[in-house]
């Protein structure tokens, strides 16, 4: 009796160890994360907008988890606003990635209301608030790679207009000429009404 009460706590210690030693054989194994969503230049971005430029790579990619993408249609049309002010601290961004601060730049030190910054900063869309106007080389970009499609009926909505950038420099505000890509660079132009279309990053 006593040889089979040894035998029988000999191996549940046995037991015992081997499970300690293999790590815990009841715990879950862990999940795979799920895999980064792809998307893609002239496809739905992340907050319904399109896609209009790839970041990763260096931005020459057509595809991608980062980039900026555009309200799917035009905010309508508003001044740049402030034309008493020659110069807006802060708002000289003119390459990719500048256009939020720009914006908000904008904001900060022109009360003035309805502006095309305010106008792009107010929008919303499918929950997502963190639109700004976009800088001088974001809209650029946006008419390059969106632009030639748009001419071929794919809904983008662009007009045969200028569209305002977040852009000024020392007495210029650059705005873009979405079918020639022309720049308006004539800083009594700030209280014209011209096109607003929102952008975000991602």
């Amino acid at each position: 009796m006593k040889q089979y009460q040894s035998t029988t706590i000999l191996s549940i210690v046995m037991l015992s160890i081997a499970i300690i030693l293999s790590g815990n054989v009841f715990a879950q194994k862990p999940q795979k994360p799920a895999a980064a969503t792809v998307y893609e230049i002239g496809k739905t971005g992340p907050a319904g907008g399109i896609v209009f430029h790839i970041s990763d790579g260096g931005g020459s990619r057509v595809r991608g988890h980062h980039g900026l993408e555009t309200a799917p249609a035009d905010l309508g049309d508003a001044p740049w606003g402030c034309l008493t002010v020659s110069d807006i601290p802060g708002a000289a961004g003119y390459k990719v990635g500048t256009g939020a601060q720009n914006t908000a730049d904008i904001l900060a030190d022109c009360t003035e209301p309805g502006t095309a910054a305010e106008l792009a900063a107010n929008y919303e869309l499918n929950g997502y608030s963190d639109w700004f106007l976009p800088s001088v080389q974001e809209l650029k970009l946006m008419r390059e790679n969106l632009y030639i499609w748009s001419r071929s009926d794919s809904g983008f909505g662009f007009h045969d207009s200028f569209y305002w950038s977040s852009t000024e420099g020392s007495d210029v505000l650059f705005s873009i000429y979405i079918y020639n890509q022309d720049q308006n660079r004539d800083p009594t132009q700030k209280d014209i009404p011209q096109r607003v279309r929102a952008i975000r990053a991602f």
